[in-house]
Parts: structure tokens; C-alpha cells; sequence
């Protein structure tokens, strides 16, 4: 019974049902059914369609049931069922009956049938076509609506441009893409409609967020050195995602606060991410599973690579929210090189004696930066001094081993000798990298941080739709 579900009212003072129905066409038909407030029986089936009475208030006798007269009755109502089930039916296969509204926009039936053969197209092999069919369809709708707002339109040449190069990406030609679109059965409007969407989102993205995407020098030397760690390693992470849109900055910052102080008192992270956590790890405490530090972007494996399994970071702002990550479990794992020579710079304070734990402790009491452990060098003896930065090949192996271990600024000792330890303050580590490999590095970044920034602020517009499914 949903032919005039979301439209419809009872009007207590004419004792009338006011419903609009909406045709196939788009029409918008008015239509009053009259009503008798009076039922206490089935009888009044067949008065409400009684001209005569038009719905006023009528006296309804009860009338001797036999068995043949509750037949009757019982086949009457047996029939409005039915043919309220047939009605449902005819709803669910009409292609063209709405089956979300997002914002002012709809998706039909139709809509939905369209893009489960595109995905399909596209090689989806997935259980459930049409719940991402679905959702892509409320995205591109979102995206239309942001395209407006920002006043990103395509040019004149602009969607074949798009699909000249969306082909190529897929190793074909524009019109070969196109047959194989109708050989699945996709219309080209469907397939217009779902290029168009991507095509304007990327305008909308770059329009707003390129600018705050690019690189700087700092932030490209700052991934050369994470890369130049030859640490490799794969963190088990956890997350709690607090977006803005629903409780404003303030409120997010406050909330994701509490929640690290809590958790470091020893609440339960996962607890947290099941309650407040927005992103689809929420239902499993937050769980990430095993990720490759050198795969998170530089800001998020900063942030954990600092802690210490069952430990949680300090909030870390996105463009969309606040994020808390848990570092459970850690591990290495043999990882790829870095992008150049890797150079080290570092002091060296040789020392007498062979106990290479009181050795650091005396100089970390003494020198807490690089250049306070100069002037310490300075007055002692052996090869004591600051050297670098030099490549690794050129490091006496014993120190680029305790190098490999240290951060700027760190104390670390080499196996005493007979004549002492040698104490060793990493200062800097930095990469050689020609041109080429730094415009790949920065091409790297700067469509991590898009693709975030894409991504938070779709988020966003979710966030604040107003989506109604029939």
C-alpha cells in the first residue's frame, strides 16, 4: 500500500483522505477519498463506495452473520489485500518508480538497474551490485549539487576530452568503451551520467583544495626521510574518525580529547570507535588490520610511528574531522629502498670503558641536540668529531648499524672495543634524488592529500543530505 506513501494526510474536518499521486510522466494528480468514521464492521467496505452516503456519518447496522455472509465479507477483504500486494508489486517493477530521494534530486528504479550493468561491465563481481549501485548513484547526485554550488561546468569539448582519456586509462578507444557499454546494456545516457559526475567532481576538488594540496620543500624532504629510514615496517592500527559536521570543530576536538585521555586511563579504544567512531570500522572496534607504514600518508605514519603498542595519538585534524589511531601491534618486513642515496650525518665521541649503556647515559645527560654534542667532541680524544653527511657505503659499518636505529638527535653506542665506545647522535638523514624522482615524490604527495581532501569532503555533503528511500 505505498502508492501515496510520503504524500498524504487525513483532513479531520472534511473526513477525507488527501493524497497526491505522482504518474509515470512526472503529473501530479489530487486525489480525496472520502471516509466513514464510524467502522465497526466490515460492511462499511461497501458504503464507503457509496455515493450516496459521500463519507458523512452513517448508522451501521450490525446484520445477522451467517456463514454465507461472512464468506462474503471475508472474500471482500481478502481482495483489498491483494490487490494492495499487487499494487506493491507494480511499484517495485515499474522502472521508473522513485526509489531515493536525495536532496531535491531522485533515483528511479531504473537508475539503479543502469549502474548495476555498469559495475558489471566494469568487471564487479561483488554479492550485492545494488547497494554500491545505490550509493554511487547518492554520490553523484551529491557531486552534481556541489558542481552547482561552486560554479564547475564542463566545457564545450570537456566530457570528450573525459572520455577520450577514461578510455585510455582502460587500454581502449572512446568508441570501442562505448560498445561495450551498449553490448551490457547500459544506455549512453546512463554512461554520460556517470562520467559527467566524476568529471565535474574532479573540477569541484581541484577548485577548492589544489592549492592546500601542493607540497612544500619541508614537507617533500620530510617523506624523503621517512622513506631514507630503511625502516620497513606494517603497523595494526586502530581508528576512531570524528567528523565536524556533527558536532563542529569545537565539539569534535573536545570529544576526540576525551577520548585519549579516557583510553590512556584504560577505557577501551574499541568501545569508543563503536560509539562515535563514522567511518565503516566502526562495527569492528575500529580495526584497520595490518597496514605497511610506508603505505599511510606521512602526517598518519608520523603520528604512530612515535608510539608504543596500546598507545593512542595525540588528535590528528583532516579536513573533514579528527582521527585518534591506535597503535596494537607492530612488525618489519622487508620494504622496498628508498627513493636516492641515503647520507647520514652524525657526532662521534669516542669514550673509554666497555659499557655502552652508561656511556649513552652520560652523554644524554650532558648533550641533548647535535650541537651541544660537538662541543663535547671537540675535547675528547680517538676520532671523536662530527662527520657527514655521508653516504652509508661510506660509514664504518659497526656506526651505520646504530645509525639504522636512531632519529635526529638520538644516543645509541657501538660495541666497546679495546680502546672504549664510541658513542654516536644521529643529526640529520636526507636523501640524494635527482629531478625525475622528486616530481614523482611530489606527485605522490600532492594526490594523497587530493584524494583526502576528495574524500572529507564528500563526507561532508552525506553529512548534510537530506536522502529518503521509498
Amino acid at each position: 500500500m505505498t502508492m501515496f506513501r510520503r504524500q498524504q494526510a487525513w483532513n479531520t474536518g472534511t473526513s477525507a483522505f488527501e493524497a497526491v499521486f505522482r504518474s509515470r510522466a512526472g503529473l501530479q494528480i489530487p486525489i480525496v477519498c472520502r471516509r466513514v468514521p464510524n467502522l465497526d464492521s466490515l460492511s462499511p467496505l461497501r458504503d464507503w463506495a457509496d455515493p450516496q452516503k459521500n463519507g458523512q456519518p452513517t448508522s451501521v447496522r450490525r446484520r445477522k452473520t451467517g456463514f454465507v455472509g461472512f464468506m462474503k465479507r471475508f472474500a471482500g477483504l481478502l481482495a483489498v489485500f491483494l490487490l494492495a500486494g499487487i499494487a506493491d508489486d507494480a511499484r517495485a517493477q515499474n522502472p521508473y518508480a522513485v526509489k531515493r530521494i536525495v536532496d531535491t534530486s531522485i533515483i528511479t528504479n531504473y537508475d539503479v538497474s543502469q549502474r548495476v550493468r555498469l559495475l558489471r561491465a566494469f568487471g564487479f563481481r561483488g554479492t550485492d551490485p545494488e547497494e554500491l549501485a545505490i550509493r554511487q548513484l547518492t554520490e553523484d547526485r551529491l557531486k552534481f549539487e556541489a558542481a552547482e554550488r561552486n560554479g564547475v561546468a564542463l566545457s564545450e569539448d570537456g566530457y570528450d576530452i573525459g572520455l577520450q582519456e577514461f578510455a585510455q586509462q582502460r587500454s581502449a578507444s572512446a568508441n570501442g568503451l562505448l560498445a561495450t557499454m551498449r553490448n551490457a546494456g547500459v544506455s549512453e545516457e546512463a554512461f554520460r551520467q556517470f562520467l559527467t559526475a566524476g568529471l565535474l567532481w574532479r573540477g569541484v576538488v581541484q577548485s577548492r583544495f589544489r592549492a592546500r594540496a601542493q607540497p612544500s620543500e619541508t614537507d617533500i624532504q620530510n617523506a624523503l626521510n621517512f622513506g631514507a629510514s630503511g625502516v620497513q615496517e606494517s603497523l595494526l592500527l586502530r581508528e576512531i574518525a570524528i567528523p565536524f559536521a556533527e558536532r563542529g570543530n569545537d565539539g569534535a576536538r573536545s570529544l576526540a580529547e576525551r577520548i585519549a585521555r579516557d583510553v590512556g586511563n584504560g577505557s577501551s579504544f574499541a568501545g569508543f570507535a563503536r560509539e562515535f567512531s563514522r567511518t565503516p570500522t566502526a562495527a569492528s572496534g575500529g580495526s584497520l588490520g595490518w597496514r605497511p607504514a610506508n603505505r599511510l600518508p606521512p602526517l598518519i605514519a608520523g603520528a604512530v610511528l612515535a608510539l608504543s603498542p596500546g598507545e593512542v595519538s595525540a588528535p590528528i585534524e583532516v579536513p573533514a574531522g579528527i582521527i585518534l589511531l591506535q597503535l596494537v601491534d607492530i612488525r618489519e618486513e622487508e620494504g622496498a629502498g628508498a627513493f636516492g642515496d641515503v647520507l647520514a650525518g652524525y657526532v662521534r665521541i669516542d669514550v673509554a670503558g666497555t659499557d655502552p649503556a652508561a656511556a649513552t647515559a652520560a652523554l644524554r645527560n650532558d648533550a641533548e641536540t647535535c650541537i651541544e654534542a660537538d662541543s663535547i667532541a671537540a675535547d675528547a680524544g680517538g676520532q671523536s668529531g662530527r662527520y657527514g653527511p655521508d653516504p652509508l657505503s661510506d660509514i664504518p659499518v659497526d656506526i651505520a648499524m646504530v645509525l639504522a636505529g636512531l632519529d635526529a638527535n638520538e644516543i645509541g653506542a657501538t660495541q666497546p672495543t679495546e680502546n672504549g665506545v664510541s658513542v654516536i647522535m644521529l643529526c640529520n638523514r636526507t636523501v640524494t634524488t635527482d629531478p625525475e624522482q622528486i616530481a614523482t615524490l611530489q606527485n605522490q604527495i600532492f594526490s594523497q592529500r587530493m584524494a583526502a581532501y576528495a574524500n572529507g569532503y564528500l563526507q561532508e555533503l552525506l553529512a548534510d543530505a537530506v536522502i529518503v528511500d521509498k
